[in-house]
């Protein structure tokens, strides 16, 4: 596997898991998963007005992606939790809006690693 972009460090997400492409795939699929459930429970967070739940659901899809080595969701979401924490509110509208164009970019993405995994079976 090389490298897909600076947002998607596939050698280093299969490094993370020991070379095991099959656990990478399992991962991938619970990210791609769990992603627009986090970020639907961000933007509901954002709209009330309540910055703390959604610097935590930030600080979870950050880890999320770290497990995989998506460091342009992991970057976007450290941004919002940041910008959350510190009570940004003229700053937050921007940051959620990186944070959704980098999950938007890595949907498929995940999706093909889950998949690779299963044509390599």
């Amino acid at each position: 596997m090389e490298l897909v972009s600076e947002s998607l460090d596939r050698p280093a997400a299969l490094a993370s898991v020991g070379g095991d492409k099959a656990f990478l795939a399992e991962l991938a699929g619970i990210m791609g998963a769990a992603c627009p459930t986090l970020l639907e429970s961000t933007r509901a967070s954002l709209a009330a007005g309540n910055l703390a739940a959604a610097a935590r659901t930030a600080h979870l899809l950050r880890v999320a992606a770290e497990n995989v080595a998506a460091r342009g969701v992991a970057s976007a979401a450290l941004a919002l939790e940041t910008i959350a924490q510190q009570r940004r509110r003229e700053a937050v509208e921007a940051a959620y809006s990186a944070l959704r164009q980098e999950v938007e970019w890595l949907t498929p993405v995940l999706a093909d690693m889950e998949g690779e995994a299963a044509c390599a079976d």
